[in-house]
C-alpha cells in the first residue's frame, strides 16, 4: 500500500464523522436505514461507508448458534457482531444462569414439581371461569400431574390444554394467524365438541 493510500485511510479512520458512524455501529445495531440520519465524511458515499463498517464489524463477528433466529427467515451463514448493549446483556444471562447461579437453584429445586404448572392451573381454571364453567381446581392439577385421567369433556379440554401446553416453545415462533388460531381451537376442542 502506498504511503499515499496509508495517508487517506487514517485520515477517514480520524474523521470525526466516520468515527461517529463507528461508535454507532459498536453501541447498537446499525442498519441501513439508520445512514439516512447520520452524516458522511467527505468523498464517502452511504455505500461505501455500509461496506467500510460491514467490512469492520465482520473482523468481530461470530456465526450465530441459535437455531431459533434462523427459524425466522436468516440464513445459516448469518454473521453479527456483538454491540457493547449486547455483550452486557449476555454477560448478564451469563450471570444468571450459570450452574450454581440462583435461578439454576431455583429452577432445580423446582425439577420434578407441580409447582412449575401451577400458574397454568389457575389460567385454565380463569379461562373456564370466563366461558362460564365452573372447574375445580383440583379437578385440574389432578389431570395436569397425570394422577386422573376423566372421562367427561371437560376432562378432556383439561388434557388437550396440556398437550398444547408441552408445545409451547415451538408455538411461541410460530407467527399469529387465523391459521394458527383454528388450529389451536380445533386442538383444544378435539373430543369436546358438546362442550
Amino acid at each position: 500500500m502506498a504511503q499515499s493510500d496509508i495517508e487517506r485511510t487514517l485520515a477517514l479512520l480520524d474523521d470525526p464523522r466516520f468515527i461517529a458512524l463507528r461508535r454507532c455501529a459498536d453501541q447498537d445495531v446499525l442498519l441501513w436505514s439508520n445512514l439516512a440520519d447520520l452524516e458522511m465524511p467527505d468523498g464517502l458515499s452511504r455505500e461505501d461507508a455500509w461496506r467500510l463498517l460491514t467490512s469492520i464489524r465482520r473482523q468481530t463477528a461470530f456465526q450465530l448458534p441459535w437455531k431459533s433466529y434462523l427459524d425466522i427467515g436468516y440464513s445459516t451463514d448469518t454473521w453479527y457482531a456483538t454491540t457493547r448493549s449486547m455483550a452486557r446483556i449476555i454477560n448478564e444471562f451469563e450471570g444468571r444462569c450459570r450452574a450454581g447461579s440462583a435461578l439454576d437453584r431455583v429452577t432445580q429445586s423446582f425439577a420434578g414439581s407441580n409447582q412449575l404448572m401451577a400458574q397454568w392451573e389457575i389460567d385454565l381454571k380463569a379461562a373456564f371461569a370466563w366461558e362460564g364453567i365452573e372447574v375445580d381446581g383440583a379437578r385440574i392439577h389432578a389431570i395436569f400431574s397425570g394422577e386422573s385421567t376423566g372421562t367427561e369433556s371437560i376432562d378432556r379440554i383439561i388434557e388437550n390444554v396440556h398437550d398444547i401446553l408441552l408445545d409451547i416453545d415451538v408455538l411461541a415462533h410460530r407467527r399469529i394467524s387465523p391459521g394458527l388460531i383454528e388450529n389451536l381451537y380445533y386442538r383444544v376442542m378435539d373430543g369436546a365438541e358438546d362442550v
